[in-house]
């Protein structure tokens, strides 16, 4: 561990890497005002006198303004600041993040970004380092959304970097770099699970009764879980003459922050973007709300968890899950049992395969007549069927599917444009709902194929007619020999295929 000489302004570190001068800078205005300015030296005599010259001008003097002073043009002014110094500018920058996307931001730098290449200086560098960093996260394994996070820290970096003159181009704009991409080749299966009625009715009637009102809600309203659990009954609008519908006030969501004893503690701020919204709801959501803001004050939760407070997302998912894997079992072909009735079996329930919760072997004695112990006798808790039954849910949907099915349903219709469809979930830009339902718009893509056959039939009827063949060795006919031919009836269209077999 190195050791720290105190000399007036400037602070010699001698570290296992060699010695560096360090002070802050004191000249108020500055973006780098307050901040560390460190600088390498050859050995402890170099590093005395470049602390004495720090001293001498107060601390007034950046990194790259001693470098210039002490050693001209070996100065490496031109290169700009490092990346961790224009990220140190950058965070305190942002003034619309709640504070667990700043802490968000700051874990990433600290564990991953930094350490990658945040003593690179800024000015070099080059598309492929962001590229080889990406890469080098995929080969570690990380989820795509992990990447297009540090991505999106990264980006942002430099983006700020750019409009405050420290670089001059983004190489983030010079990569190949896909959003959230699925798979190397853009293959995959989807990720989010779209409930067809059917469906969801099979779901909502195999959830526990303790959350059925809120999965109503959820698919109805198409907000996030945390949106959902801060309703309050002054978020109902009522109908009125100008709107004689019923609306309901998206305005707040969960959010958690690191309270003065440094735990984190869950409050209530923004939506997420800062999207607030007045969604138009059907009669029999309204009615809904309604009547579970009874007995309730203005500013009082809708939703509350079994103590009161706010809703749990584990306690609601638990429950969640429950009715999922209810919904997947067939009465008709229940999923098989891990226990079988075996009159001699010997040893314990672990000695036959029984394991535990965390996947160790089982300790408890078996029951009698059984070669598994009384906990793993049935299937288990999570097992489905394997049958094709129409009645059985064949899906795992997350309570975040609701969301997606509440989208499903509005672009379905013809006549619900996508541009709405953004503003009714809360969404930024309607680049984000087409990035996201771009293949949920059937309707848009049967309309577009329609179009596509009017055009070419009018461009069919509107083509001029072809010209007679005429052969070289043959004697030419004259025009009015050749009018018959040159205007030829249109061929009558074919039936189509279906029509020929029938």
């Amino acid at each position: 561990m190195g050791t720290t000489i105190i000399v007036s302004m400037a602070s010699i570190e001698e570290r296992s890497s060699g010695v560096r001068v360090v002070w802050r800078l004191k000249r108020p205005g500055h973006p780098s005002h307050g901040r560390k300015q460190p600088i390498e030296c050859h050995d402890l005599e170099t590093a005395e006198k470049v602390a004495s010259v720090v001293d001498a001008h107060r601390g007034n003097l950046t990194r790259s303004e001693l470098e210039q002073m002490l050693w001209g043009d070996l100065s490496l002014e031109d290169e700009g600041i490092t990346f961790s110094e224009l990220a140190e500018l950058w965070l305190p920058s942002k003034t619309r993040i709640s504070p667990r996307t700043r802490d968000g931001y700051q874990g990433m730098l600290g564990f991953r970004i930094l350490p990658a290449f945040g003593g690179k200086r800024v000015k070099p560098f080059a598309p492929a380092d962001v590229s080889g960093f990406v890469n080098g996260m995929r080969a570690a394994g990380l989820s795509n959304k992990t990447i297009t996070r540090h991505y999106s820290v990264i980006n942002q970096t430099f983006r700020f970097g750019v409009k405050n003159g420290y670089l001059d181009t983004n190489p983030c704009d010079g990569t190949d770099f896909v959003w959230d991409q699925i798979a190397d080749d853009d293959q995959g299966d989807e990720d989010h699970v779209y409930l067809t009625p059917d469906e969801y009715q099979l779901v909502h009637g195999s959830v526990s009764g303790s959350i059925q009102d809120f999965v109503e809600v959820l698919v109805a309203s198409g907000v996030r879980f945390n949106e959902g659990t801060a309703f309050q009954p002054r978020d109902l609008i009522p109908p009125t003459r100008r709107n004689p519908e019923p609306q309901l006030w998206v305005r707040r969501a969960w959010k958690l922050r690191k309270g003065p004893d440094g735990k984190r503690e869950w409050y209530l701020g923004a939506t997420k973007g800062r999207q607030r919204r007045r969604n138009t709801i059907d009669w029999a959501l309204w009615e809904l709300l309604l009547k579970l803001s009874e007995g309730r004050a203005p500013d009082d939760l809708i939703f509350t968890g079994p103590k009161g407070g706010r809703l749990d997302y584990d306690w609601f998912e638990i429950r969640w899950n429950a009715g999922i894997v209810h919904a997947m079992r067939c009465p008709r072909h229940p999923p098989e049992a891990q226990g079988k009735q075996v009159a001699d079996a010997t040893g314990n329930c672990g000695d036959n395969g029984g394991l535990t919760q965390k996947g160790t072997a089982c300790g408890h004695k078996l029951k009698p007549g059984w070669n598994r112990c009384s906990w793993h006798i049935a299937a288990p808790r999570d097992a489905v069927s394997n049958c094709d039954c129409s009645e059985v849910l064949h899906r795992r949907p997350t309570p975040h599917d609701l969301r997606h099915t509440c989208v499903a349903w509005m672009l379905e219709d013809p006549n619900v444009a996508s541009t709405y469809v953004s503003r009714y979930v809360g969404h930024a830009t309607n680049s984000v709902t087409d990035k996201v339902y771009a293949g949920l718009m059937p309707s848009g893509q049967k309309s577009a194929a329609s179009a596509i056959a009017k055009a070419r039939g009018r461009a069919t009827s509107a083509a001029p007619s072809r010209r007679p063949r005429v052969s070289s060795r043959a004697p030419k006919a004259s025009a009015d020999e050749l009018g018959a031919e040159t205007s030829p009836a249109p061929r009558p269209r074919q039936p189509p295929v279906a029509a020929l077999s029938a």
